[in-house]
């Protein structure tokens, strides 16, 4: 886990939609040839879990022929990230949460229903707005790999926060669907499980969060 500095500027830049690759496509990451390699030789390998393993990849299959792959499915995993992290928000420091929008810092939330489903329709909408849901859907069909990566990283899920492991399986295997977004909500759930060790910390990160936001405004 990154420091609570780290931490405040990964959660400033995923917001506001400026750190590189926060908007990139499928393609430009999920996997890369050395990763690609790397899955397909450990699950190979990895006899202690091969039962568990084939059947998380029957789950897998399952979700993509009822065609669970898609851009709902997407969405419901951030709303579950997203809403989780500002359920531990204290009132300032959810009044602290500004975003931007065309490039200014013009969005805040407030204490409302509707503020927040604004915001996670906001970055809904960056998250997705490249992500090509009929190319997953094929790539975990047919490469190895994909189905590796969807199934340890579901693991490494239930390993760290099982709550929200259990919450995005219970949405219909949506735990298996996590590693494309991983990486994107990386910032959120490293937020959410500094809350549950150390809440003195958590603070800290939304106060350096506050300076960053504060600061730009006073640019």
């Amino acid at each position: 886990m990154n420091s609570e500095t780290g931490i405040a500027e990964e959660l400033y830049y995923t917001i506001n939609g400026e750190t590189p690759g926060v908007v990139s496509g499928f393609i430009e990451g999920i996997l890369e040839i050395p990763e690609d390699i790397g899955y397909i030789a450990y699950d190979f390998i990895d006899s202690e879990n091969r039962y568990n393993n084939n059947n998380d990849k029957i789950r897998l299959m399952f979700l993509v022929k009822k065609g669970g792959v898609n851009k709902d499915s997407l969405a419901e995993i951030i709303k579950v990230i997203l809403i989780k992290y500002y359920s531990l928000l204290t009132n300032e420091q959810k009044s602290q949460l500004q975003y931007k929008i065309g490039g200014q810092i013009t969005g805040k939330l407030v204490f409302t229903t509707q503020a927040l489903s604004k915001f996670l329709q906001i970055f809904i909408d960056r998250l997705l707005i490249r992500t090509s849901v009929g190319l997953i859907s094929t790539s975990l069909v047919t490469l190895g790999a994909m189905q590796s990566k969807a199934v340890y990283s579901s693991r490494d899920l239930l390993n760290r926060n099982p709550n929200i492991y259990w919450e995005l399986r219970g949405l219909g295997d949506l735990d298996l669907l996590y590693f494309i977004l991983e990486d994107k909500l990386k910032s959120f759930e490293d937020a959410i499980l500094l809350h549950d060790k150390d809440r003195s910390a958590f603070n800290n990160v939304m106060k350096h969060y506050a300076d960053l936001v504060h600061g730009e405004k006073n640019a």
